[in-house]
């Protein structure tokens, strides 16, 4: 009698066994899946626009428009840029940067995957200018950032320009700063474009393009 009772539950024993297995091998099967759609997915979302070559070429003409000579430092490096916006959710978008020598001076430019459009500059070095300043007023370095913005291609004829408040001049950093509010054409919201033009000779030494910046990023 012993056993038998012995012998029920050895096979009991063996049938919940053999159930957790097929459960575990089931959950397995499904991870794995799971884990491969993510992969997919993220392969695909990552996939880029545009290629080195590409980049490579946009960042050269652009340091053209406010330098004499232009010569790439590293070749384009693609990565993910991880961020956290005005609200607080995380969001992450796609760049390409370069490192870039313009007039003997080195800055990184940042270009959005997404459309090939420059999203940001700004210097590799910060470095205390003692140049004499050859722009006094807020009213001459309006003029200077404002062409700048049109030789840089980032404000067009038809697009609507204006200044969001009066230019800011950074003692420290012999430098002005401007933000601008740009409408596009087809824009149904004005971009906002900030930009830092030297005190000295009025070239660009920061700039963030906010559309390309916050307008094709992706949530996480």
């Amino acid at each position: 009698m012993l056993q038998h009772l012995l012998a029920r539950l050895s096979l009991r024993r063996k049938a919940w066994l053999a159930i957790l297995a097929l459960m575990l091998t089931a959950c397995s099967i499904g991870s794995w899946h799971a884990y491969r759609e993510a992969q997919a997915q993220a392969a695909s979302t990552s996939r880029t626009h545009f290629t080195a070559a590409e980049i490579r070429q946009r960042a050269l003409k652009f340091c053209l428009t406010f330098s004499n000579s232009a010569r790439l430092v590293a070749e384009p490096q693609y990565g993910v840029e991880h961020f956290s916006d005005g609200q607080g959710q995380h969001k992450r978008r796609f760049i390409w940067t370069v490192l870039c020598k313009a007039d003997d001076k080195d800055y990184f430019l940042d270009f959005n995957d997404a459309t090939g459009n420059i999203l940001g500059l700004r210097p590799q070095y910060v470095a205390v200018d003692t140049t004499t300043p050859q722009i006094h007023t807020p009213e001459e370095a309006a003029n200077v950032a404002l062409l700048s913005l049109q030789e840089m291609g980032l404000v067009s004829g038809s697009a609507r320009v204006k200044l969001q408040r009066a230019p800011q001049h950074q003692d420290i950093q012999h430098s002005w700063k401007t933000i601008w509010s740009v409408t596009g054409p087809a824009a149904n919201a004005p971009a906002q474009v900030l930009l830092i033009v030297s005190d000295a000779d009025g070239k660009p030494t920061r700039m963030v393009n906010n559309e390309e910046a916050r307008g094709y990023t992706h949530a996480l």
